[in-house]
């Protein structure tokens, strides 16, 4: 057991973000008022450089609505500007149990009530190449490749089965599989 700097595969940014989203949603945060991020309006809960957005009206993708399903019409919002936390994602039931407006993220299936859910949700590209990350590193690990479902959403804890590489003097060296990864959000994204 060590603890050592890892980078994300690129791909593996959506199930990361996935987790945070979780942590934003107005159900974690009101109705079921258990996420570790409730009481975190407009204070920093990522790295300065993280920005994450979610716009409806993203030219071709694939969540692009013009309304959402309660009639409300959604915005592009930055859900984290710069690593401050400035919007929750909220349907009309959450955002009324909140004392808050919708912010149009009211979507349901044919079988279901809405509830909050985001539309064209990304990270907002940094200025640093994945290359360039490794090549920072003297020890640490490279995942590509995530096992399992290990998030606490109440303190945002993480702990999943990874495979990658092993990171060494700014080099990946070699595979590494069957191995565990551990931490919290608040350190993935600072």
């Amino acid at each position: 057991s060590q603890k050592v700097p890892i980078v994300f595969d690129p791909r593996m940014g959506a199930r990361i973000l996935g987790y945070f989203v979780d942590a934003i949603n107005g159900r974690s945060v009101s109705v079921e008022g258990r996420s570790f991020l409730k009481n975190k309006m407009n204070e920093r809960v990522a790295n300065k450089g993280i920005t994450i957005i979610d716009d409806p009206f993203m030219s071709r993708g694939r969540g692009s609505v013009f309304i959402d399903h309660e009639l409300v019409v959604p915005q592009k919002k930055h859900l984290v500007d710069d690593g401050v936390l400035k919007s929750w994602i909220l349907d009309l039931r959450t955002a009324r149990k909140m004392g808050l407006e919708s912010t149009g993220h009211g979507f349901r299936s044919a079988k279901s009530i809405p509830s909050p859910s985001c539309t064209n949700l990304y990270l907002q590209n940094g200025s640093i190449e994945t290359s360039d990350l490794i090549k920072s590193i003297s020890k640490g690990l490279y995942v590509f490749d995530l096992m399992g479902y290990g998030y606490n959403v109440a303190t945002g804890d993480v702990s999943e089965g990874a495979m990658g590489f092993w990171i060494e003097n700014g080099e990946v060296t070699y595979p590494v599989h069957e191995i565990t990864i551990a931490g919290n959000l608040f350190d993935i994204f600072s």
